[in-house]
């Protein structure tokens, strides 16, 4: 590395790093031809998904991703560990499955940095879908990255299908993925992003009140109709973050379709 800023002929930004750590891991996992495929599929899927989270403290403030939470050049970013109560310092509380994940994330990989490693191809797979399964949501609801147009159509596919090999094993132990058997009773909505009835309300998943399509992912905030007390959704694009407040418009007042139209028929 030069230790002159005059020669820098390149800079990768936290998000841009974290995105070629993850086609990194891709390629090792679907080259696998060696011993150290798989071993290098596990550390660059860590490395990126350390950096997302990294790359969300940096979007709150630039020296939260530093120890001492001051910029400093060469200095020491803050450990694995410690990510997850900074994240909460600045309101973003992941779900306890999020938080499962990631610790299943970090045992793993430091197994393979301090440890002999073995593993096969379906673990590994497992570890990608899992990961896959964090990063499609949190890097939509925090970062307003959607995976789907940052990387190539054959890396997102590699993903998407690590993702449904790891639920299909999941479903076979019991181990659900969806909605219907987190031992919540709940409804399913329409979803206006991928026209489908798949958002749930309550959310089981969710820790701060919003609920998201378990089929595109994206997620909604909630408000309800003041005749008939249905949830009313509202779209959270991709960057606004979770904490935003559903409004209603002027020209609905606070009540659903349906009941605009009640409303419109008896006067």
């Amino acid at each position: 590395m030069t230790d002159s800023l005059d020669k820098i002929n390149f800079i990768l930004t936290l998000e841009e790093n974290a995105l070629d750590s993850l086609t990194h891991a891709v390629e090792h996992l679907l080259e696998n031809t060696r011993d150290t495929d798989l071993k290098y599929a596990v550390l660059h899927i860590f490395h990126a998904v350390e950096l997302f989270l990294k790359a969300r403290l940096s979007k709150a403030s630039p020296e939260l991703i530093y120890e001492k939470k001051k910029v400093e050049i060469d200095g020491f970013t803050v450990k694995f560990r410690d990510l997850q109560s900074r994240l909460s310092d600045i309101g973003i509380i992941l779900s306890e499955q999020d938080k499962s994940d990631l610790k299943f994330l970090q045992k793993v990989r430091n197994s393979i940095e301090h440890y002999q490693f073995s593993g096969n191809y379906e673990e590994i797979e497992n570890y990608v879908g899992r990961a896959m399964r964090f990063l499609k949501i949190f890097l939509y609801k925090e970062l307003g990255i959607d995976l789907q147009n940052e990387l190539s159509e054959s890396t997102y596919q590699a993903l998407l299908d690590a993702f449904g090999s790891y639920a299909e094993r999941m479903s076979k132990q019991n181990i659900s993925l969806h909605p219907k058997d987190y031992g919540v009773e709940h409804d399913l909505l329409f979803c206006e992003k991928c026209n489908e009835t798949s958002v749930v309300f309550p959310d089981p998943t969710s820790t701060d009140g919003t609920i998201h399509c378990f089929r595109c992912e994206v997620q909604y905030s909630v408000a309800f109709c003041l005749m008939c007390t249905q949830p009313i959704l509202s779209l959270i694009e991709p960057g606004e973050g979770t904490n935003q407040k559903f409004e209603f418009s002027d020209d609905d007042g606070g009540f659903c379709s349906d009941c605009l139209e009640y409303i419109a028929e008896r006067d």
